[in-house]
């Protein structure tokens, strides 16, 4: 029933906040009641599903993997690399870069604030490497975990998990073309970071 409004990923941490604001209430703890009231809310928001008819979804497009921020715009090695800085206030779905098949690394590690000198080697990451792009997932300091589905084929725009906070880094090969800006707002699934 909720599949088409809220990720399955959200739905333990959803009941828990809602199971403690009713313990908190009847125990008339008014501060906790609220603060897990507002954690319920907070939740629901974090993990609303919106959803997106892969049939549109073009192929020579590159489009959102996850709603953001662009933070930067690099070329290097003639590739460029795209940096969408993901906070909690933005739609955590994570959706395929592109369509077929996908190479799919892991690491966990520790969640610390991505402005650190570390955090890039020693935070948690995912690494998803396509045909002729690739995009790495890298955790920050409010990320629990980086929840995603193991598999070796993607269909492009497809829900591949949720992430709540940190960066997606993604390169695109030199056939790519794009006319992002700085402080754009990049919406997952909708907005078109490259034309091929």
């Amino acid at each position: 029933m909720f599949d088409n409004m809220i990720a399955k990923e959200g739905y333990q941490k959803i009941l828990v906040a809602f199971i403690a604001f009713l313990f908190f209430t009847i125990l008339e703890c008014g501060l906790l009641a609220f603060i897990s009231f507002a954690s319920f809310i907070f939740f629901i928001y974090a993990y609303r599903y919106k959803y997106i008819d892969l049939n549109t979804l073009e192929k020579n497009k590159i489009y959102a993997p996850i709603s953001g921020k662009i933070s930067a715009i690099d070329v290097k090695d003639f590739k460029k690399i795209i940096y969408i800085d993901v906070s909690l206030c933005d739609s955590h779905i994570l959706r395929s870069l592109d369509s077929g098949l996908t190479k799919t690394q892991i690491r966990y590690g520790l969640n610390l604030v991505l402005s650190s000198l570390k955090s890039k080697k020693l935070n948690s990451q995912a690494i998803f490497e396509y045909k002729d792009t690739s995009m790495q997932i890298v955790s920050s300091l409010f990320n629990d975990s980086i929840e995603i589905e193991k598999k070796d084929k993607f269909i492009k725009g497809e829900k591949i998990g949720t992430f709540l906070n940190g960066q997606v880094i993604i390169t695109l090969d030199e056939s790519y073309k794009t006319d992002l800006k700085i402080g754009q707002k990049v919406e997952s699934g909708i907005t078109i970071l490259a034309i091929k």
